[in-house]
């Protein structure tokens, strides 16, 4: 009697495999008969038996399908499943976790993730055309997770992100882009401004707008846009000796830019016109000596202001704020034929 239990039980045991290697079998055929529909059924059911479920083989042919169905150039089987790449990720990931020693179908599977990149990539093409933006980035985030430094994916899942209003997903992104040391400046530049225009204007995040134009100049020292926007954040927050001191570095080190000689000059101009006010508001008691200190300290703001507003000038010959401060400046400062001559170009000009 325990005989024939055994036998029984051993009999059932071999139909169970049987016919989940079958199921297997008739996936793999449909697959390669290109009937991707039958291929989808048959490995469905297959991957449900137990003991198909701990081979690789089903796993690996699992992704094979999958995969086969996101990248169908005939178009017919594309919309099978909306998640087919997915899936296609998940039977190579597992394939590969069950070949722990690395034989079997581990170098297929690994080469056949390789390949899911691109197809992850254009199925996300596909659906940003079908203005399906939340599977277009979920494809994009899956290409990045197989290759997580590849440019591509990277700044399309960064431009994904900001379209779906998700801007934490667009400041990683893009962050994670600028790391990337195989990368020249010239082609990060553009990335390193929206990045802080996007954290300084719509986030509201100065300290960390400021950090990434910090990272910039790390990397590219001689970047005019990067010390303006970090002055003019640091001028909007009203820290204006920082937003000053941003100035000057970068009107120094670039003498024909029109908007750091320009706002250097018209903060140093400002500077006066608060060392004027004081005076104005002076006890009329104080000594003559202590006015005249404050005169002193008011023209050499002036002095300083001048040859950045003049750079500026040269730059943007046409600006009427500036000249219009040069005019006062040169009147102040004695020099009535220069003033004269910026008067005239204000005429000239017209209103």
């Amino acid at each position: 009697m325990k005989r024939t239990v055994l036998s029984i039980f051993f009999l059932i045991a071999g139909i169970l495999a049987a016919y989940a290697q079958g199921g297997l079998g008739n996936a793999i055929m449909a697959y390669e008969a290109g009937k991707l529909d039958q291929a989808k059924a048959a490995i469905d059911e297959a991957i449900k038996h137990p003991k198909a479920s701990t081979k690789s083989k089903t796993w690996y042919y699992y992704g094979k399908i999958y995969a086969g169905i996101a990248s169908d150039p005939t178009g017919l089987f594309v919309n099978l499943d909306k998640d087919a790449t997915f899936k296609a990720y998940e039977g190579f990931k597992k394939a590969m976790e069950l070949e722990p020693e690395k034989k079997g179908y581990y170098d297929d599977a690994k080469a056949e993730m390789e390949q899911l990149y691109a197809i992850a990539l254009n199925r996300a093409v596909s659906f940003y055309q079908e203005q399906d933006i939340e599977n277009a980035l979920k494809n994009l985030e899956l290409s990045l997770s197989i290759q997580p430094k590849d440019t591509t994916a990277l700044i399309y899942s960064a431009a994904m992100a900001y379209e779906a209003d998700q801007k934490d997903k667009y400041v990683t992104y893009t962050k994670r882009f600028l790391e990337l040391d195989d990368v020249p400046y010239e082609k990060k530049a553009e990335h390193y401004y929206n990045l802080i225009l996007v954290l300084y204007g719509e986030m509201k995040k100065p300290e960390e707008a400021i950090a990434i134009a910090e990272m910039g100049l790390k990397e590219n020292p001689k970047d005019a846009r990067l010390y303006e926007l970090i002055a003019a954040i640091y001028d909007e927050q009203g820290e204006t000796d920082k937003a000053l001191e941003y100035y000057t570095k970068g009107a120094e080190l670039f003498p024909d830019n029109f908007v750091l000689n320009a706002n250097t000059g018209f903060a140093y101009y400002n500077k006066a016109v608060e060392v004027a006010e004081e005076i104005e508001n002076m006890d009329s008691s104080l000594k003559k000596s202590e006015v005249e200190a404050k005169l002193k300290q008011m023209d050499e703001l002036l002095k300083t202001a001048l040859p950045y507003l003049e750079r500026a000038h040269q730059a943007k010959p046409d600006n009427r704020d500036v000249i219009s401060l040069l005019a006062k400046i040169y009147y102040r400062l004695k020099m009535e034929d220069k003033g004269k001559a910026m008067d005239a170009k204000l005429k000239a000009l017209g209103n």
